[in-house]
């Protein structure tokens, strides 16, 4: 069975500009990452696919988002990037460095990424206004119930979709 999966592709930014693209190579694998954001006086995690979208095309400056799927800090699974697309989900800092990027676009050609809401860090600081780094209080550094409950779902529906061996 299915999980419940809100489809905001749609209202993603850009969503004009790349709806109709496609990925470069068929599906092999899961990539599941954590958006590393996190309210910095709870530390609890915050963001959902709007959010993350919108720092990707609006900061970025990239075409669309970095994740096929955001699972919020409640569990909700959220549809950001059509599966037919790659994401921009593993990037290298030296784009000189074209041995590193390549092995960078295999997986973003063959793998959907899957990104949870939260910064799932022991010890995470940030620099305040002035540059100072300031601490993160160590709560909420582990998905919670319901998010790992909807990664667990989601995972096992797109296993079975796309005939993805559970290594990959």
């Amino acid at each position: 069975m299915a999980p419940t999966i809100k489809d905001v592709r749609a209202i993603m930014p850009n969503y004009a500009a790349y709806k109709n693209w496609h990925r470069n190579g068929k599906i092999l694998g899961i990539a599941v990452h954590h958006s590393a954001t996190a309210n910095r006086l709870t530390g609890a995690p915050i963001g959902d696919a709007a959010t993350f979208f919108n720092y990707h095309v609006n900061t970025r400056g990239w075409t669309h988002g970095g994740y096929n799927y955001v699972i919020t800090a409640g569990g909700q699974i959220e549809y950001a990037l059509d599966d037919k697309i790659s994401a921009y989900h593993a990037g290298f800092k030296d784009p000189d460095n074209s041995e590193r990027l390549e092995y960078g676009q295999y997986w973003n050609n063959h793998y959907l990424a899957i990104c949870l809401a939260g910064w799932f860090t022991d010890n995470r600081t940030y620099q305040d206004e002035s540059g100072r780094a300031r601490r993160i209080p160590n709560n909420h550094t582990r998905p919670g119930p319901a998010q790992m409950s909807a990664l667990i779902e989601l995972i096992q529906y797109l296993r079975k979709k796309y005939d993805i061996p559970v290594e990959n």
